[in-house]
């Protein structure tokens, strides 16, 4: 996680949910899996420095420098590894665990790509990544 000191303001990071400044990045054309609710539908993310501002139709947040990043065919999981993780399960040792957590560069596997500038994860196929099913 990136430390409260390093993160915009908070009226910033409003103004940049609201779509009045433009998203550093956005990741659109994915299928977001929604931890809470277990649903898993066609979604656009829209990051503001290291930070998802949006989720849905985040067109309004693309500026003139967004980093587009395409996720077609992937799912996408802002905050993969939650409060309560059980790193044994995921089958990463904790050296490979710690280099998924937010705030980190994480080398891309054909199981998850993660992008630190985006702090999203995806993934190809449920089959090919133990880590995410294992938490569901």
């Amino acid at each position: 996680m990136t430390d409260r000191a390093s993160r915009p303001p908070i009226p910033t990071l409003v103004a940049a949910g609201r779509a009045r400044i433009p998203a550093t990045a956005v990741i659109r054309g994915g299928r977001l899996v929604n931890v809470v609710s277990a649903e898993i539908y066609p979604a656009d993310v829209a990051v503001y420095q290291n930070t998802v501002v949006a989720i849905g139709d985040v067109s309004a947040h693309v500026g003139p420098d967004t980093k587009i990043v395409e996720a077609e065919g992937r799912h996408l999981v802002p905050g993969l590894f939650d409060g309560h993780m059980h790193i044994e399960c995921s089958k990463l040792s904790v050296t490979g665990a710690a280099k998924m957590l937010p705030g980190r560069s994480c080398p891309a596997t054909p199981a998850a790509a993660c992008a630190s500038t985006t702090r999203a994860t995806t993934r190809t196929s449920a089959s090919r990544s133990s880590a995410t099913a294992c938490m569901w």
